[in-house]
């Protein structure tokens, strides 16, 4: 953990990931909008509170 203090192999060792962290973020950003879409409407209030 100390070895990650340093800012230079911090960065080495972070740095491929965060293409990964990138296309994960976009793929879950996508989810999310489409079940805010997809999700059925409350059975009282109907589409008001989807």
């Amino acid at each position: 953990m100390f070895g990650l203090a340093n800012p230079e192999r911090f960065m080495r060792f972070t740095g491929p990931l965060v293409p990964w962290f990138w296309g994960v973020a976009a793929v879950l950003l996508a989810v999310g909008t489409w079940m805010s879409f997809a999700a059925p409407g409350d059975y009282q209030q109907g589409d008001t509170v989807r």
